[in-house]
Order: structure tokens, then sequence, then C-alpha cells
């Protein structure tokens, strides 16, 4: 029975019974001395870990040990006891005893227990709720270091809960936290973060979206591996090495699968043995020679796993010497196969310039690929990139989102884990009081699980609208962290009063909110029901139907619910029509069965249905054919109508409307009032020939055709050049202002959008046939090496600009240039069907290429380049992400002499081709020519362009060059035709220095 209380029994309650009663507790805190129960401390510890909470024998023993440690005036023996006394679950709930704990040891320094005491008097749990004495103890924990007090302070800050908002404070806390997350993590052996939402159990139990693993699967993965299924048998192991899908940490087990794999020659279960090697487990001592040997066996294979351990030895000299090259290689090769700790290395290599040049831009995008694995170093890399403003802007608000996001990756998560295993487990008290201690810390799966909690009513409260305001509280903030599910409750709570008054213009600004930003489809039938009834906004079944269809479309579960709003609309609709008659004004229906008649009619409109679907039945047996299908005005199209083909080679009618010359005028009326027979007028009026003459002036006449001039727009409107893009008309190749996103920030006024393609496209629903959107694809830069490019979709064409450069900025990257005018060297790239050759050019040449690739330079800073466009020419997607792509693989010479660790050298005319190096080995010595091999590339040409060339029509030949007197000009200068290929030494353009 759940009734959120939890106690052993037995000799061990007498025990803590006998130790803190009374008195106790102020004299075994009163004289300190840290080294004694150490060793009982230590012991029950170690009971804790092994246990994880499943064995109860293991855990009453644990804490036996733990209180005579207590006994012993053990500071963190009287933490723990402390706080289990607050949460319930192992102890006896007593919220008084555990702060008048609290209290005891936070006069004495101890940052635990001035956490305890924030949280206590944040939460109001055996004290009044005070925030100002909460933020007190927080600010004094945190000076203390303790991370979950830094965490507090900084999401305070960060939301402005009681504190002024301010994103540099909530950097500081985050950045504190995250660092101490980043300094304790392993290279490969991190515990997995369960965020399990009880919510989803609840809306559906068998979903399968809970990320636990039942027992009686887990035993048939076990029945498999012991028959010898290696992929079992690696699963297994990653299971029991990282605590995933909620399966308890077992490094004996995970080595023995590991093994049993490794033995059957599975190479990922050699790349993990090496991990557990390389960084220690209680069953794996460290051992670095064991590690290189697991990993060379895996990497030699080509496994990612190995690949990527064996790159981490090379770079970090663990067992080996220093090797930058290997490193790069191996880390390299890793990557490309998409290993999380090679993308993270090589992003460390670029970001210190370990082995490479250093290169921000290529840091960060190896650090945002793994990051998207969920590495957590790589998340800790970008925060400090973007706070330091290292190869982007400089921004406060994403730096603090990825800081957040590490410090949320601590030791301390697998609070989360305890407390969903309480309350599976029936203790409700100790599930939402470690529940509430996260939320109060800023994790939005705790306020969620929380606030569901409160709001079910499993735990009593003084009043139900104490209940409802805690509720809302803890529904409210999640909603702010993007939870649609919370800012749907948040919305139902303003729609139905509970704990703050009924407010239908939040509830729907809250729908609104959720079916925008969320596209939450109960927010969507919400809305649309809201609409029916006109409450909180104005009565439109029409919006009404597109909610409804909108929930469809989001989530089929909604089919039913939706069907029956709609049957009830099309009546609504029906209704509304008749009482727009004369008739119906009498209003029968309303004084004979109240306002909410309409309700009656439900059932009477389901059985009309049902008997049209009889009917429709019967119907469908009936004899059928083409002809009588049919209708006579299809039939005849059918005969006169012309093939796709015949239409476009102008067979048909075009569908083209036709345009009005006449501006909407009459023949024969013009601006003066007059009679022309035959035109406006018949010809005769009985026997008399009518003459045109003069009429009588008409004012309404007069105005209606003062108003078809007006509507006539004489001239263009007058642009400026670099407003009026490549058509002069539309928005494609148009130079407009910065993104939206980057308006306020430092130096947002230099970035520029240049939209690059804008169309109409359509998709089809189950609901409302085609829809027609806007599709655009805009590019933003600086026009200082900085640019980024996005593709997004609206159905207003101003939303998807704005939406397309939006998210342009927050895809910026860094594009290296040689002498801030042109690229360091040629290449070649594709997208699809769509091939690119680009060609540096000397300072002067200008910009010779596609019209998509020059918009993109001139924002990168770009001024002098040759590009040609094979294939595709017009699929503008392919091209810009063909020609990025190519930007960002290029190398600077420095980095090309680091890793070539050869001299580059140029040649160029105005030197006399004589060889200029340009760039040597940072590091290191030149390669000798043993060292080189025999086939290996040097010419930039065929270093980059992988040996290909663009296809150049040759230039036509001027009138002149059959002219006598050329060709004796030629002959005399025949014998020194190749003059300047003999200056230029036939060397590659990466040399040795010889």
């Amino acid at each position: 029975m759940r009734d959120g209380r939890s106690c052993f029994r037995g000799r061990f309650g007498l025990i803590f019974a006998l130790v803190l009663t009374g008195d106790a507790i102020a004299s075994a805190v009163a004289d300190e001395n840290p080294n004694d129960g150490s060793d009982y401390y230590n012991e029950a510890v170690a009971l804790l870990k092994a246990s994880a909470s499943k064995r109860k024998h293991d855990n009453e023993r644990a804490f036996e040990l733990l209180l005579k440690a207590a006994e012993r005036n053990h500071t963190q023996a009287l933490e723990m006891i402390a706080f289990e006394l607050l949460y319930g679950e192992n102890l006896r709930w007593d919220a008084p005893k555990a702060k008048e704990m609290f209290e005891s040891l936070g006069k004495r320094g101890s940052t635990k227990a001035q956490l305890g005491l924030a949280f206590m008097h944040a939460a109001g749990i055996g004290t009044n709720s005070s925030q100002a004495v909460a933020l007190i103890y927080y600010t004094f924990a945190a000076l203390g270091g303790e991370p979950l007090a830094q965490m507090a302070l900084g999401y305070r800050f960060s939301n402005g809960i009681n504190l002024p908002q301010g994103c540099e404070s909530a950097l500081t806390y985050y950045r504190k936290v995250a660092e101490r997350v980043a300094e304790t993590t392993s290279f490969g052996l991190s515990t997995a973060v369960q965020r399990l939402r009880l919510t989803e159990d609840a809306e559906d139990p068998n979903s399968g979206t809970s990320t636990m693993m039942e027992e009686n699967l887990l035993q048939y993965y076990k029945f498999l591996a012991d028959k010898g299924d290696v992929g079992a048998q690696v699963g297994l192991g990653q299971l029991y090495l990282t605590g995933g899908r909620g399966v308890e940490l077992n490094y004996d087990l995970a080595r023995h699968y590991f093994f049993l794999a490794a033995d059957a020659g599975s190479t990922n279960a050699m790349g993990f043995l090496g991990k557990m090697y390389l960084d220690g487990t209680p069953v794996t001592p460290a051992d670095n020679l064991t590690a290189f040997q697991y990993f060379k066996r895996s990497a030699d294979k080509g496994n990612a796993i190995g690949q990527s351990g064996l790159g981490y030895m090379y770079l970090s000299g663990l067992g080996v010497e220093n090797d930058f090259d290997k490193a790069y290689k191996l880390l390299s090769a890793s990557a490309e196969q998409g290993n999380v700790d090679a993308q993270l290395q090589l992003g460390l290599m670029f970001y210190h310039g370990l082995g490479v040049a250093e290169d921000f831009a290529m840091a960060l995008k190896y650090f945002q690929l793994a990051s998207q694995s969920g590495s957590v170093f790589a998340m800790y890399n970008l925060g400090q990139m973007h706070s330091l403003g290292l190869g982007v802007l400089r921004n406060c608000h994403t730096a603090v989102e990825f800081f957040k996001n590490v410090a949320e990756r601590g030791k301390w998560s697998s609070i989360l884990m305890e407390a969903y295993s309480a309350y599976q487990s029936g203790k409700i008290r100790s599930a939402l009081t470690k529940y509430l201690l996260l939320a109060d810390v800023g994790y939005e799966v705790a306020q969620s699980n929380a606030a569901y909690i409160i709001d079910r009513g499993e735990i009593p409260f003084p009043s139900e609208e104490e209940r409802n305001q805690r509720a809302l509280l803890l529904w409210d903030r999640a909603a702010n962290q993007g939870s649609g599910f919370a800012r749907v409750k948040v919305a139902d709570y303003h729609y139905y009063g509970k704990g703050t008054p009924v407010d239908y213009e939040e509830a729907v600004a809250n729908y609104k909110m959720a079916s925008e930003l969320q596209r939450n489809a109960q927010a969507m039938f919400n809305l649309g029901y809201m609409h029916e009834q006109g409450i909180g906004i104005r009565r439109d079944l029409h919006l009404a139907k597109r909610f409804y269809d909108m929930a469809v479309e989001v989530s089929p579960d909604a089919t039913l619910p939706v069907n029956l709003a709609l049957i009830k609309l099309s009546f609504l609709f029906a209704v509304d029509f008749f009482k727009q008659s004369l008739w119906w004004k009498l209003e029968i229906f309303d004084r004979a069965f109240g306002p909410y008649w309409d309700f009656y009619l439900v059932p009477l409109m389901c059985a009309r249905s049902a008997a049209m679907c009889d009917s429709l039945v019967k119907e469908a047996r009936r004899f059928k054919s083409f002809f009588t299908k049919r209708t006579a005005k299809d039939l005849w199209n059918s005969v006169t109508s012309v093939s796709n083909v015949g239409r476009k080679k102008g067979r048909a009618r075009s569908v083209r409307r036709s345009t009005d010359l006449n501006r909407g005028q009459e023949i024969g009326r013009g601006p003066i009032n007059t009679l022309w027979p035959g035109l406006n007028s018949p010809l005769t009026a009985g026997k008399e020939l009518l003459e045109p003459k003069y009429l009588a002036p008409d004012p309404t006449r007069a105005e209606r055709l003062l108003k078809l001039r007006e509507g006539v727009r004489l001239s263009r409107v007058s642009l400026h050049p670099l407003e009026r893009g490549w058509s002069g008309s539309g928005l494609k190749g148009r130079l407009l202002g910065p993104p939206t996103c980057l308006a306020n920030e430092e130096n947002g006024d230099s970035f520029k959008t240049i939209v690059l393609e804008t169309k109409s496209v359509r998709h089809m629903t189950a609901r409302l046939g085609q829809v027609k959107r806007i599709s655009l694809l805009a590019v933003v830069g600086n026009g200082n090496g900085l640019a980024g490019f996005a593709f997004a979709k609206h159905s207003d064409s101003k939303l998807a600009l704005r939406k397309a450069s939006n998210m342009a900025a927050k895809r910026l990257r860094f594009v290296e240039r040689l002498q801030n005018h042109t690229i360091y060297q040629d290449f070649w790239a594709e997208c699809r069907s769509t091939q690119l050759f680009v060609e540096r050019m000397p300072e002067g040449y200008g910009l010779r290429c596609h019209r998509a690739i020059k918009a993109i330079c001139e924002l990168v800073g770009i001024r002098d380049l040759y590009a040609k466009v094979e294939g595709n020419t017009k699929n503008y997607q392919a091209i810009a992400k063909a020609f990025f792509d190519g930007l960002q693989k290029q190398e600077t010479h420095q980095a090309l002499a680091d890793r070539k660790r050869l001299l580059v050298v140029e040649f160029r005319k105005e030197l006399g081709y004589l060889p200029k190096v340009v760039a040597s080995p940072s590091h290191g010595e030149l390669r000798s020519d043993s060292e080189i091999e025999p086939n290996e590339e040097f010419d930039l040409d065929d270093l980059y362009g992988h040996g290909r060339y663009p296809y150049r029509k040759p230039p036509k030949q001027p009138f002149w060059v059959t002219h006598e007197s050329y060709l004796k000009k030629l002959w005399r200068e025949h014998p020194y035709r190749n003059m300047e290929q003999v200056k230029m030494f036939h060397e590659d353009f990466c040399s040795n220095g010889r």
C-alpha cells in the first residue's frame, strides 16, 4: 500500500530509536573527531554501492554501520542519516529531526547540511516556506562548493526566480558545476542518466516508451548470451557496464560477457574491454598495456571503438609515446564511422592545436557531432566556446544551456532513478521528496514528476487550494523549460481555475504555445474546442475544424475524439446557417431545451451516420460500371480532353487565368458619361436611329471609375539595386538585414541575410487535402569569415524567412580565407547530382561563378574566386551544401605543413616563379626521402581535387589567328614558347625543401 512511509523493523529499528532520541542528536555532534567512525562509514558506503538498494539485508547492515559512525560524531555519516530521515525511504520519515540535525551540522560548516536546510525552507518541508531563508542557505552552501546549491542558484538567476534575472551570474554558477562533472567523468565509462517520466507511464503503461528493461526481457537476453549469441553478449555487457535502461551496474558480469564475445571474435567486445582496462574498474584494474592490446586487436579489424581507444592512447601518451600523426589518422577513421569518443578527441586536437593547427571552426564541428550523441565533454567544451566567443559569436544563453546539461549529468543525477524506483515500490513520500529536491535545482523531469504526484493527490496537503498552487508552480517551471505536457497542464489549471483564478485568455495563450512549439495534440484539440465554443477567444468554427484536423495529423490516437467533435461541429455549421434565416429567429430549441440542446442531438447524429453507412454498404453491392459511376460532365470531359503530354504541347487550353486588360471597364464607357449607340446602348429606339450624345453626370459611376484608376499600378516601385535581388520582383537574391535572433547581440548589425531560393510546395494531409507552404533557403554572414545557411518551411513567406534566417544564424561556421580575399586551395565537392569545381584566384579577379555561390561568397568575405557547377545547376540546396562542405574541409598552409611534415612552397609569376616557403611544420622535423611514399600526392590539384578537373570549352579564336602577320609573330616566338614553364621547378606544391 502506498502510504508514503517506510521503516525497518525489529532490532535495527530499536537501535535507531536509542541513538537518535531526545538530546542524543545534539550530543552526537557536539564534539567531532573526524578520524573516528571512518571505518564504519567506508564499509557502509561500500555496502550501499554494492547493493544498489535491492538487497534488504545489505541495506540494514549498511545503516547499522552508519549509526555506529554517527555515534562517533562522523560528519558524513550524520549527513547521510539526516537526508534519510528527510526522504523517509530506508528510515522512518521524520522532518523535524532531520531539520534539527541539519542545523547542528550547519553550525560547524557542513555544506550538505546547509543544502538540506535550504531545500526544506524552499519546499516548506518540516518548516514554513521561506524563499529568502532558502536563498541564504543556498548561497552559503554554494560558497562552500556544494554543486547542487550552485545549480539551484544558477537556475534561479537564469529564470529570474526570486532573484533578478542575470545570465552572467547563472553562467558563473553552472560553469563551476560543469567543470566538476567534466573532471570526474572518465574517458569512456560514464554511467547512463535515466530521465523517466511518470506521465508517460500513466498515459500508456504498455507503450514501450519507458527505457526500463523488463526482467523477463533481461532473462531472455541472458538465455541468448549463454547460447552463444554474440550480439546479446555485447548488449548485456554494455548494459551492465553503464547501468543503462535501469539495469544495475555490475562490472563483473560486464567483463564476463565481453570476454565471451571477444573470444568469439567480436571487435566491439574487444574495444569495450580496452575501455575497462584503460579507465580501471573494481574487477579490471587500470592496465595500459592490456588496454593497448585489446584496442590494437579491435582497430586492426577496422572497429571504430578500437581505433578511437588506440588513437586516444597515442594522443595522451598512455603506455606508448605520443604520436599525434597516428592519433589523428586513427581518430579520423573512427570519427568517419560515427564514434562519439573519436569525434570528441578530434575536437580537442583542433581546439588545443595538438598535432594540427589550432582551428576553432573544426573543433566546433566535431564537438557538435559528439554532443549530439550525448558526450559530456563535448557539451562542456561547447559551453566554453560559446561563453568565450571562440569560433562563434559569444552567446551567454547558449553557454548556460550547455553547462546546465553537463551539470545535470553529474553523479547526483542518480537520485532521479532512486526516486523512480521508490515511486514504483509504493514509497510515495520518499519519491516526492527526492523529486522536489532535484526540481528545486532545475531538473525539468523532476519538476514534471513532482507536479504529477501532487496533482494526483497521492500526498495529503492541508487544503486543496494549496495542493493546486504547489502543482501549478511546478508545472509552470517545467513548461518554461520546454515540456509540452507541462504547458498543457498549466493551461488546464487556468481553464478550470485550479490554484489560480479562472483565466480563459491565459489558457488559450498556453495552449497556443504548446501547439506551436511542442506540437502537442491535446493542446490542438483543446484550442479547437475553445474556438468552437468561443471561450476566451472569438468563436470561429472554421478555426475549430482546423485545430481538430491538426490534432489528428500529430497524433493518430486522437482520431476517435476528433471524429466525434467533427460530427458535432458539422451540426453546428448547419445550425448557424439556419439561425441566419428569418424563421429560425424564434429560437424554439433554446427555449425548449436550454443553451446546451446541441448535446441531445449528438446521439441522433450518430444514429443518422450509422444509417448512412448502412445505405452506403447496400449501394456498394449494386452493379456499377464506368458509365454509371461518372456524371455526364465527367464523361464529356474525358472525350474532349487531351493527355498531359498533349497539354504540354499546347493541345489544350492553358490553365493560366486570363488577364482582364480593361481593368473592369466596359467598352464604350469612358470618363465622360456618353451614349454610344451600338456599344453601350441599342442602335435604334423603335424606328428612329440613335445618335451619340452626352448624358447627365453619374456620381456613382464616376466613383467606381476612380477606384479602378487608382488601383492600376502605373509604375514599378523603385528599389535599391541591392534590394532588387536577381529578378527585381521576388525575394531571390535580395540582401536583407540581420536575423532577429542576432539583432540584440554584440556586432549583430554586421550580419546580413540573402535569400537563395523560394518556392511553393504542397503536401497531402488526411483532413485538409493539399496544404500549401513556402520553402525558403537563406544564407547569413558577416562578410568576415562567419556564415551559415538553413532551409525552412512555413505557410507564410515572412515567417519562413524569419525561421530560415534564425536557423542559419544558429549554424554559423567559420571559414578560413587566404589573405582575406580567396580560398586556400582549389577543391572539388558534390552533393547529390551537383558537382562543384572551385579555384582560388589572385586579388582583383572578382567572382565568376554561379549566382548562389556568389551570394555565399559575399557573406563569407571571399572576393576572388572561380567556380563551375556541373550536373544539376538548379538545386540551390545542393549547391549551398556542397560549397559549404568544401569550404569547411579546407586546410590552411600551416595545417597542411603539420600534417605532411613538409614545407609548403608556392610559385608565382610576379616572383619570377622562384619558390617561396609559405609554411613549415610547427613541431618535429621534416620527413626524409625514405619516409616519403612513392605514390604520395604533392600537387594541390591532385591532393584536394582528387584528380578531377572541370570541363571547359576552348575559347573562341579571334579573327586574326589566320592572318599572315600573326603567323609570322608566332614563328618568331617559337624558340621561346616554353620559357615560363622552364623557369618553374616541376616539383610538387608540398616539398621537403631540397
